[in-house]
């Protein structure tokens, strides 16, 4: 019986260490990705097409889950992979005549940028020579009926192209041993950044020194601060709650 309580109790601990250090491991990640939001344009909206219907994001996209509830979040930035369009865009169904397309690749989503303007695109095949990218109808982000407010006359030789990194962070409960926190990157299947997660809140520090989960206007952010709090279950003895946090500017804020 000693021996079996010892083994269990290394067990815990064991798991104790493993969620705080995944934890630990997802806010780093999380830090690192809202830093990078918004690369390029900011607090633009970027305005996109799903399928012929207007889509709109944002570098930073609270999904407020509610009292008690956990929340989700979307990022969306840059990831050092950039170039300039060497001939104008007219409309959103040009191609993306670019002056490299190093380090793009079909499935890559893409934001054109002139600093007043952003707009998105998934690459379907990037060429060199010519140095285009192509951003067929095949995919449901490039059907025509979206894209709204197209730039009058269209993007400037000098526009920047970005590769971009779209992922989203919500809490799942339901598709594995125990509830998890989920890093979901647009197009690719789900992976898992931290376990035995029992809250997921996203706080926000607005211009005026004030915190909330629920913000009304994205342009008064000035700070954001996801926490992660573990939980790990034991059926003789109190659960250990553990939380890791970050508190984050993107830089383009």
């Amino acid at each position: 019986a000693e021996e079996r309580r010892t083994t269990d109790a290394a067990r815990r601990m064991t798991s104790i260490v493993e969620a705080r250090q995944n934890a630990r491991a997802a806010v780093q990640l999380l830090e690192r990705e809202l830093r990078m939001a918004g690369s390029g344009w900011g607090r633009i909206p970027v305005n996109g097409s799903l399928n012929g219907a207007p889509l709109t994001e944002y570098a930073v996209a609270p999904r407020y889950g509610g009292p008690g509830a956990n929340d989700s979040l979307v990022v969306l930035g840059g990831w050092g992979v950039n170039t300039a369009l060497r001939s104008p865009m007219p409309s959103s169904s040009a191609i993306l005549q670019c002056v490299s397309v190093q380090g793009f690749a079909a499935g890559d989503f893409a934001v054109i940028t002139n600093g007043a303007a952003a707009h998105l695109f998934q690459v379907t095949a990037a060429q060199s020579p010519p140095e285009n990218l192509q951003h067929n109808p095949s995919s449901a982000y490039n059907v025509p009926g979206g894209h709204n407010d197209w730039p009058a006359g269209g993007y400037g030789a000098d526009a920047r192209v970005y590769r971009v990194t779209w992922v989203s962070y919500t809490v799942d409960t339901t598709s594995y041993r125990r509830p998890c926190l989920v890093r979901r990157e647009q197009g690719l299947p789900p992976q898992v950044v931290a376990s035995d997660v029992s809250a997921f809140e996203v706080w926000y520090r607005l211009q005026d020194g004030t915190l909330t989960r629920d913000p009304a206007d994205l342009s008064l952010i000035d700070k954001i601060r996801p926490v992660i709090q573990t939980r790990v279950p034991d059926p003789r003895r109190p659960a250990l709650v553990d939380s890791a946090w970050a508190m984050v500017r993107p830089r383009t804020f």
